[in-house]
């Protein structure tokens, strides 16, 4: 998501801030949205989602008497995070 103007349902003018990944927080998202309104900013919406996610994949070979190979397993989450602002 990248982050930039938008149109409030009331059509005023907004920003939509993301800040998504395990590598940020809430705090990230007011950290961006206080650079991109020095002057203060009303929050109209917020939302955080985490989709998790599992990813398997590998091959067994042989017969029923030897079997050779594996299986690979991989989890985690996606995550997203909103911020829409109204600058003052």
């Amino acid at each position: 998501m990248h982050d930039g103007p938008i149109t409030l349902p009331d059509g005023s003018q907004g920003k939509l801030i993301g800040c998504g990944g395990i590598q940020h927080d809430m705090a990230s998202c007011y950290l961006k949205a206080g650079e991109q309104c020095p002057n203060g900013y009303d929050i109209i919406d917020e939302r955080g989602e985490s989709h998790p996610f599992i990813v398997s994949s590998g091959q067994l070979t042989g017969s029923p008497a030897y079997v050779q190979g594996g299986y690979t397993t991989v989890g985690g989450s996606i995550i997203n995070r909103t911020l829409m602002v109204r600058c003052h």
